[in-house]
């Protein structure tokens, strides 16, 4: 039987919140019901958009099985405001890529050190237990684009 991923209403508007503080306005928050992946910042659009079945299917995989499904639609929230960061801190990175043909993978595990690092800078210091949740979710990640660039 397959559990349902529950997030409040209350709780997505904590959060757009959050990434408006953070995108001084500009980015907004999406469920996507048609794509297969769990969340993910679309630069074109600005937009981070969210899919519940898909995410919980990253918890059950992931460390942080543990989380309440809030607590963790938070922790890919922060790694997904890393990326909006990433983009913002390091225009010529994404234009190079555009103008070169830079490895896709290559690029990928890049921005995806560049969204821990940068996440990680917008935890508030007193949230210590959140950021070592945002630190095994990120450890995951990486490993798992260590892995497929290895390949």
């Amino acid at each position: 039987m397959n559990r349902i991923f529950i997030i409040s209403s209350f709780f997505l508007n904590l959060i757009q919140d959050t990434i408006s503080i953070h995108t001084n306005n500009s980015c907004k928050l999406l469920e996507e019901h048609e794509h297969t992946f769990s969340m993910a910042y679309h630069l074109k659009d600005n937009v981070i958009k969210y899919n519940l079945a898909s995410l919980e299917k990253m918890k059950e995989n992931s460390p942080l099985k543990h989380l309440s499904d809030e607590e963790f639609f938070e922790v890919c929230i922060y790694h997904e405001l890393g990326h909006y960061l990433d983009y913002k801190k390091n225009q010529d990175r994404h234009s190079v890529r555009m103008e070169n043909d830079y490895p896709e993978l290559e690029f990928k595990f890049i921005g995806e050190q560049n969204a821990w690092r940068y996440g990680k800078e917008i935890i508030p210091p007193y949230r210590t237990e959140f950021s070592k949740n945002f630190d095994k979710l990120n450890e995951s990640n990486i490993a798992f684009w260590t892995t497929n660039r290895m390949k």
